[in-house]
């Protein structure tokens, strides 16, 4: 084989493997920027407050918790948490005389009141496209007039990616359930 002969193979193997990168790179774009968002699980949470029972003499109230797959593959459940915490309209400062002052759950009337966190929809293991999960939680909340409600559902991580996190907030106003404008009691989600 002469120079020229050796050079002209080279070129040629040369040009399949970039033509083969500029395939690869094609098909991996398309794959993860195209069809993997679109057929990535996407999960739908949602936080009512159903009703409000007399416990003896407590107060408690019954929470809905509804999770849905909206996406197009099925999700692995790692786990679903809900965080409740009392929201108290006594400020700490009694000198701010601002309209919209921010109320921030007290931290130990939390630990009195109400436990920090559940874990919730234990009987899924996963959800298809869809599909949906419901649970249900009876919580005592003695003199609390309004409840932040925080719902987290964790899926599985991708072999390649991170761990997958949904979550939605909502603040229930336990006084409006009997109300006739919200019958939901929910002020903000």
């Amino acid at each position: 084989m002469s120079a020229d002969d050796i050079k002209t193979w080279v070129e040629i193997i040369q040009g399949a493997l970039t033509s083969l990168g500029i395939i690869l790179a094609g098909w991996w774009s398309i794959f993860t920027f195209g069809l993997g968002r679109s057929f990535a699980p996407n999960v739908i949470l949602e936080v009512t407050l159903s009703n409000i029972v007399e416990l003896g003499s407590t107060k408690g109230v019954i929470l809905s918790i509804k999770a849905k797959n909206i996406g197009k593959t099925r999700i692995k459940k790692e786990t679903c948490k809900i965080t409740c915490i009392p929201v108290y309209t006594d400020s700490t400062d009694s000198n701010d005389k601002r309209e919209f002052k921010r109320l921030d759950p007290d931290e130990k009337k939390v630990l009195e009141i109400l436990p920090r966190q559940y874990e919730i929809l234990n009987s899924h293991d996963s959800l298809e496209p869809e599909e949906e999960a419901k649970e249900d939680l009876l919580l005592e909340v003695n003199n609390v007039s309004v409840l932040k409600a925080g719902v987290t559902f964790y899926g599985h991580k991708y072999l390649w990616g991170r761990k997958q996190q949904w979550t939605t907030y909502a603040v229930l106003d336990l006084q409006k359930l009997n109300s006739s404008s919200n019958q939901k009691g929910v002020l903000y989600e």
